[in-house]
């Protein structure tokens, strides 16, 4: 995971970034765990350390083109989607750094098991 803040101006301020193998070192938790159901629903497990589910987020998805649409507490975010190998890449603008912009580029990479 990486996410480049304020990347939407074309200056980047700063870039948080996990790189592979070091998820739950940096983040303290267990890979987040996301299942997809073919009717359109998914949901993803925070999970402690130690086994312990933190949270659950749940919500609805739709693939049009290479865009993947989440949607989760009536919030949809729209994601450049790739699957390349087993792997999905998502990038999106968000509002990583909470100051009310989404200018935030983030890339995340999931690995179907």
């Amino acid at each position: 995971m990486m996410v480049e803040l304020d990347a939407k101006s074309g200056r980047i301020d700063s870039i948080f970034s996990v790189p592979a193998g070091e998820w739950e070192a940096i983040l303290n938790i267990k890979p987040i765990e996301t299942n997809y159901s073919r009717e359109g629903t998914y949901s993803s497990d925070y999970i402690s350390l130690e086994g312990e589910k933190l949270q659950t987020a749940n919500g609805n998805w739709k693939l049009k083109g290479d865009t993947l649409y989440l949607t989760e507490d009536n919030k949809t975010t729209a994601y450049h989607f790739r699957w390349i190998e087993g792997k999905a890449i998502f990038r999106a603008f968000l509002d990583w750094d909470n100051d009310g912009m989404t200018d935030d580029l983030y890339t995340g990479i999931q690995i179907k098991k």
